[in-house]
């Protein structure tokens, strides 16, 4: 089985199972990523994109040499200002480069910081980049360029999420109307009813109607650029 394949809850359950300790006998990476065998693909693409893979560390074991604005603002040229990228269109939670150092004086690896489960200076899990660096400032520079590329997709895929909730809404909305219609409708054909209030009924037919349109509309929007979401 590739774990890594794997939802990171599901992981979490099976790691939190697994009585044998095989997960910690077998690390598949740097950091210990979750798999049995170790067979499975240790980078994988987060977004489809194969300059974009990556690992998901848990509990980095290696030292942590800081985040990309404190590394680049202690080199120098090319300082990164600000604190994190934005993972939500909401500007709630951020990602931010990381940089750790490999033991013996190996070099540098980079990554970005878990949005939700990392602490304010980035250390904690991470998003590992299948690349070495030969020193701290590259590695920096490397992992915000990365962080930024990552928070992009998280934008994206919060906006795709969005607006799938808002389509269901929607359709819910319509069948909500579609309802009051059709009761509306049995109102008007009941003999015993004024004219006067029948024409009543008739505007609210008519208002009701161009709502649900509105809501059609809305959802056809909404599928063709699900960025109208958050707009």
């Amino acid at each position: 089985m590739d774990y890594l394949s794997l939802p990171l809850k599901k992981r979490a359950g099976l790691r939190a199972k697994d009585t044998c300790g095989n997960f910690a006998k077998y690390p598949a990476a740097v950091g210990g990523i979750w798999t049995r065998e170790g067979s499975g693909p240790l980078f994988t693409p987060f977004n489809g994109e194969r300059g974009m893979l990556s690992a998901y560390i848990e509990k980095p074991s290696l030292r942590f040499e800081g985040n990309s604005r404190e590394i680049c603002q202690n080199g120098g040229s090319r300082a990164v200002t600000h604190n994190g990228w934005y993972v939500d269109n909401s500007q709630f939670e951020t990602t931010q480069g990381v940089v750790y150092r490999l033991p013996s004086a190996k070099g540098f690896v980079a990554g970005a910081s878990d949005p939700w489960n990392s602490k304010k200076d980035g250390t904690g899990p991470f998003l590992l980049m299948p690349d070495v660096f030969d020193n701290e400032i590259s590695a920096a520079r490397a992992a915000d360029s990365f962080a930024e590329r990552y928070a992009e997709f998280l934008r994206e895929d919060d906006a795709k999420q969005q607006a799938e909730a808002q389509i269901e809404d929607k359709q819910e909305e319509i069948a909500s109307l579609r309802n009051a219609i059709r009761d509306l409708v049995a109102g008007i054909r009941q003999s015993n009813l004024a004219p006067v209030v029948c024409a009543r009924l008739r505007a609210d037919i008519q208002r009701l109607r161009s709502e649900s349109a509105d809501a059609w509309q809305r959802i056809r929007t909404l599928q063709s650029n699900y960025w109208e979401s958050v707009s």
